[in-house]
């Protein structure tokens, strides 16, 4: 009756939480397909489980309210995320709750073979509305413990970087943030560079902070000017200072997927109308291809440095970080001139690339199931711990958890057989692609 647990990632997993669930929520039908789909999803991604036994009824709120097939807006999260905090008080539980209840959703969503384009969009509202809610929390808060008045003090804006801010999130991403204000004024007290840093920090503990019940997110202000070393609020004049006299091109790059996040008036409209110019160049300029392999090329010989034992799925030869560097170059390169190109996702400006005719069909044709195979493997890596993993190990145990997560559900050594054959055939094609785009050595 049960013999489908065999074929989950880990399924001594899913046979204790199946008893368990029975015991704890015996008015449910357990023979039922919506109960398979939960204790499938607990056997490939076991730290769930910590979440249903902590919050036993979200058991009964899974079955009556999860759909495979309609995934929510960002206006729906939100009033459901408000609903909740009515209920449960507006604290940090509450939304680990909320984010650990829809992990759950989109973990068997994706399992149940809903695309994972659309599981990453998903993360990334999710992660929207928990991220702004916080900041719209600790903002208040401070101004309340200073007295600050919006009339007389300058407004902010969170920029996403990174996945978040290309909508590509995955399951154990950081969340790469800019934070910028409007002006500095010294005469204020605190000074707007002093709040808005204390503010930045409150924002990054709230999100960081893990116990019991996990946590939000990881927070990275490492893109901002100068990187670790450098402050972490910047005022819009120092931002245009910075990247006018020192930005860089690893700093244009990564500002191709930059969005506004939040912002408390138009501060963050504001600092992307400044900051287009540094990215997108009129002019056509083929310093960009080199600077993209050498950028490249560095991460290889990191990696090569570290003798790791497998293949890191996102920076190694063949990984999503070619994928992204393929289209993020083109885009650098033609952007100024093709504004269609100027487009955070990636899988988006892949497409653009061939309606332009920049890059031929059968190649965008090849690349983005290559990414999406590289993206659910990433996605099937974090989902057990909700760890930032991105090693495929020459492990047997592990690359068979893998190949059951991904849907490969044939005797075990087949399963893993076909599937190292996948992903050997996809990194040879990103590779190759790569390499003849931009040149170097693979």
């Amino acid at each position: 009756m049960t013999e489908w647990i065999d074929l989950t990632a880990q399924p001594e997993n899913a046979r204790q939480a199946l008893a368990d669930f029975k015991k704890s929520q015996p008015q449910l039908d357990w023979s039922s397909q919506i109960a398979q789909t939960l204790i499938q999803t607990c056997g490939n991604a076991p730290y769930l489980i910590r979440f249903l036994n902590n919050h036993p009824h979200e058991i009964e709120h899974f079955f009556n309210s999860v759909s495979l097939g309609k995934q929510p807006t960002s206006d729906q999260l939100k009033d459901e995320l408000h609903e909740l905090i009515q209920k449960k008080g507006h604290s940090r539980n509450t939304l680990c709750q909320f984010k650990y209840r829809h992990y759950l959703r989109l973990t068997s969503c994706e399992l149940q073979g809903v695309s994972t384009q659309i599981i990453f969009k998903q993360f990334s509202l999710l992660a929207d509305v928990i991220v702004t809610l916080v900041a719209q929390n600790e903002w208040e808060q401070l101004k309340q413990k200073h007295k600050i008045s919006d009339e007389n003090f300058p407004h902010f804006a969170l920029i996403a970087m990174g996945k978040l801010g290309s909508h590509e999130l995955n399951y154990s991403s950081d969340i790469d943030l800019i934070g910028v204000y409007d002006f500095d004024n010294h005469e204020l007290s605190p000074s707007p560079h002093e709040f808005y840093c204390k503010l930045f920090r409150n924002i990054s503990k709230t999100l960081s902070e893990q116990d019991t019940q996990g946590f939000l997110y990881r927070v990275d202000w490492d893109l901002r000017p100068e990187g670790q070393s450098g402050t972490l609020a910047n005022s819009m004049k120092a931002m245009e200072t910075y990247y006018q006299t020192f930005g860089e091109e690893w700093e244009r790059q990564a500002f191709v997927r930059a969005r506004v996040l939040y912002q408390s008036s138009s501060t963050g409209d504001d600092f992307m109308q400044l900051i287009r110019p540094f990215i997108y160049r009129k002019s056509f300029d083929e310093k960009t291809i080199k600077n993209t392999w050498n950028m490249k090329a560095k991460i290889i010989n990191h990696l090569n440095e570290k003798s790791i034992d497998g293949f890191h799925i996102k920076l190694g030869t063949g990984g999503i970080r070619d994928i992204e560097f393929f289209a993020q170059g083109f885009q650098l390169l033609l952007g100024g001139l093709k504004p269609s190109l100027q487009n955070k996702d990636t899988i988006d400006a892949l497409r653009e690339l061939n309606t332009l005719q920049v890059i031929e069909e059968n190649i965008i044709n090849n690349l983005i199931p290559a990414y999406l195979f590289l993206r659910r493997i990433e996605n099937a890596l974090q989902m057990e711990n909700e760890a930032q993993v991105h090693l495929v190990k020459n492990d047997p145990t592990q690359q068979l958890r893998l190949a059951r997560r991904l849907g490969f559900l044939d005797d075990d050594k087949t399963a893993v057989s076909l599937f190292k054959e996948r992903l050997s055939e996809t990194k040879a094609i990103v590779a190759k692609y790569f390499k003849d785009h931009y040149g170097g050595d693979a």
